[in-house]
């Protein structure tokens, strides 16, 4: 069986925001995503980190790339 629930972590405890049928002691998988999570802010925080240095003037010229 697969559903996706909305639970609330408190305590070190999961509560599931709605019933979804289990027995005490029943073991299940949980995928936990953090929605607080800004996908945004990791896509250019990763830019920034890799992000190349070109000396001042430089200019891409596609033409060079292939005279090797």
């Amino acid at each position: 069986m697969f559903k996706v629930v909305t639970a609330t972590y408190n305590n070190n405890n999961l509560t599931l925001d709605e019933e979804f049928g289990l027995v005490d002691g029943q073991k299940i998988k949980v995928i936990i995503i953090d929605e607080k999570h800004d996908k945004k802010k990791s896509f250019l925080d990763f830019v920034k980190r890799y992000q190349m240095k070109f000396e001042k003037g430089y200019k891409f010229n596609r033409e060079e790339l292939y005279d090797r």
